[in-house]
């Protein structure tokens, strides 16, 4: 079954503009529970968030992607390896 990551700028749109919120809204009341959240967009929101009050609403948006485990974050590379900083 398919799954759905939305690009930052939909959010931002959405809160900007009325008719870009109800398209938002609506896909999300057809699709919310196929809808995964990018940890960037996470952060790219986070931003812009600058009042307390917005800021609660949005870490309980958050939190329904949290709860369903829908935060996709970058998988850690099996190659990587800490890097060691001798001028530290």
């Amino acid at each position: 079954m398919s799954r759905w990551v939305l690009d930052t700028n939909l959010y931002i749109r959405a809160s900007h503009n009325r008719e870009a919120r109800r398209a938002l809204n609506a896909f999300h009341d057809r699709h919310f529970a196929r809808t995964d959240l990018a940890a960037t967009v996470w952060l790219e929101l986070q931003v812009g968030v600058r009042e307390r009050s917005i800021q609660v609403a949005f870490d309980e948006w958050v939190d329904t992607f949290v709860e369903r485990d829908a935060v996709l974050t970058r998988p850690r590379s099996p190659f990587s390896k800490p890097v060691e900083c001798s001028a530290c």
